[in-house]
């Protein structure tokens, strides 16, 4: 079987919709079998790093065919067996290399102990170090690290020797001769003119690359055989691709629930803001003595009873419930997109993407993550208003509305992962912004304001329209938590949640796995 195939592969981009698409790669034709060393050679902008972008599964193709281990890229178990040095990524912020090491052994059914990688990668002084704190040679040792921690049957490197001293470099090599010896597959990008002698012991093929243009009628990818290397001798069927068993994806959930829970903590600006928000309730005691100062004045006593509902600060439970609701839909949305949307610019959501996890794994890392965050939100802002209002929130409240406004959160948690996938950097402030007053109209808050506006919009259908909101049924939902109003529609509000919540994760999991996140 081979460990690489392509079969008449062309990729084409296009820059936005008006613009024509332009092609980077076609018919492109290449395999390769087990135990062969392919150098893949070319002029910058020729297309390489596309053509191992199809490869890893971070593109598809336009049309043709690639296939990794008999698979398809994208499915993860065609990437067991796959180790990767990519130029495009960047290691995670706030983590050690021990710990990122640790996440990664996860991911494998039989990888290799963090001593060994270490040792192999000559690291193990920097173990308690900070990942994103190494030197630019120490990045790349770490990044080899990552891509042997599983033991591949094939190593793709893209420019692995780039920001190597003479000491790493020499280190590399002789791990290269390792995997040699073990007849691993190397598929390797070098434009180092120092790489050139140790290659020549190593290499099998040499693949070159040129620019595709309309005007040119030769093969685009030209490919040069090693003198010494005789294709037959890999053709025998003891050569055979063997694919390791399945991962205990449990052991990797909680591993990538640690890795999440790490990034949190240690991110300060996050978890103050979320501290700050708790913090809302303060507002009530203000409200509550101005009003009491207000009530020695005789004419704005008269106005406070004439025009204020004093229940509310004699009864706040209810409007700090939907003060709560709010300040959750800031945490998931607004906080947790704009997180994803800087980790993809800082680059090293490639580095899982080329990973065997599979996507379904590292967003329901993140929604855990997410909801323990919005748990511990809730409890800590209602013990604060508890503490400050003197009130008393019963056992009922508690078993009742706490489930509900996290449990109730979970789809718009994964409506906010999408939003992170989807929306660029830059842009993702304002459209968030936007967002958080959208939100509370579609929940229905205001929908009270409905009957002012002008007959001529048909402001009961505005109400009609409000119902296909699954914010609606939240605010509805948790409304009915706080023995507000019970429209005995709480089944229908569950199931509209519950359907929200496919329609949500699906649009999560899509957004992950689309090419824009790939920086080409």
């Amino acid at each position: 079987m081979d460990i690489i195939q392509l079969k008449k592969a062309s990729k084409k981009f296009r820059e936005s919709f008006f613009t024509p698409s332009k092609i980077v790669l076609k018919d492109i034709n290449l395999t390769v079998r087990k135990g062969e060393f392919v150098i893949l050679k070319g002029e910058n902008g020729s297309g390489k790093t596309t053509l191992l972008n199809l490869l890893c599964g971070l593109l598809q193709p336009s049309s043709g065919q690639v296939k990794l281990m008999g698979l398809k890229p994208q499915l993860p178990d065609s990437r067991f067996g796959l180790g990767c040095v990519l130029q495009n990524t960047d290691i995670p912020d706030n983590i050690k290399v021990k710990e990122l090491i640790e996440l990664w052994q996860s991911y494998y059914p039989h990888p290799f102990t963090i001593g060994e990688i270490l040792k192999r990668v000559n690291l193990e002084k920097q173990a308690e170090s900070w990942a994103n704190d190494l030197s630019g040679g120490q990045k790349q040792r770490l990044y080899f690290g990552l891509a042997l921690i599983g033991n591949p049957q094939l190593l793709i490197l893209d420019e692995p020797t780039r920001n190597l001293d003479d000491d790493s470099y020499e280190d590399f090599w002789k791990q290269i001769a390792i995997c040699r010896q073990e007849e691993k597959t190397i598929l390797m990008v070098t434009n180092n003119q120092s790489d050139q002698e140790k290659l020549k012991q190593f290499q099998t093929r040499i693949v070159t690359l040129q620019d595709y243009s309309e005007n040119v009628n030769n093969l685009q990818l030209i490919e040069e055989n090693n003198k010494d290397f005789l294709m037959s001798d890999y053709n025998d069927q003891e050569k055979d691709i063997s694919l390791p068993l399945k991962v205990n994806y449990l052991n990797t959930l909680i591993k990538q629930i640690r890795f999440e829970g790490l990034q949190l903590i240690r991110t300060p600006s996050f978890l103050v803001g979320i501290f700050l928000m708790s913090l809302i309730p303060f507002l009530f005691v203000f409200f509550s003595d101005l009003l009491e100062v207000a009530k020695n004045n005789n004419r704005l006593s008269k106005w406070i009873s004439s025009n204020l509902d004093l229940d509310v600060f004699n009864n706040p439970i209810p409007q700090l419930t939907a003060v709560c609701g709010i300040l959750l839909f800031i945490i998931v949305i607004e906080r947790l997109a704009k997180r994803i949307a800087i980790e993809r610019s800082e680059k090293w959501l490639n580095l899982f993407k080329v990973s065997p996890i599979p996507s379904s794994i590292y967003i329901t890392a993140k929604l855990f993550t997410v909801v323990l965050i919005s748990f511990i939100f809730i409890a800590t802002y209602f013990g604060i208003a508890t503490l400050l209002l003197n009130i008393e929130i019963t056992l009922n409240f508690w078993i009742n509305t706490i489930p509900i406004l996290t449990l109730g959160i979970i789809p718009f948690a994964l409506l906010g992962l999408a939003l992170g996938f989807s929306l660029e950097p830059k842009s993702a402030d304002s459209i968030l912004g936007y967002s958080l007053i959208l939100i509370p109209i579609l929940s229905g808050a205001f929908s009270g304001f409905l009957q002012y506006i002008p007959y001529s919009l048909n402001y009961s259908l505005i109400g009609d329209v409000l119902v296909l909101s699954p914010f609606y049924h939240y605010f509805n939902l948790v409304k009915w938590g706080v023995d507000i109003n019970n429209d005995g529609q709480v089944v229908l509000h569950i199931l509209w949640l519950l359907w929200a919540t496919l329609l949500f994760g699906g649009l999560a999991v899509w957004s992950y796995q689309r090419e824009n996140l790939v920086k080409r």
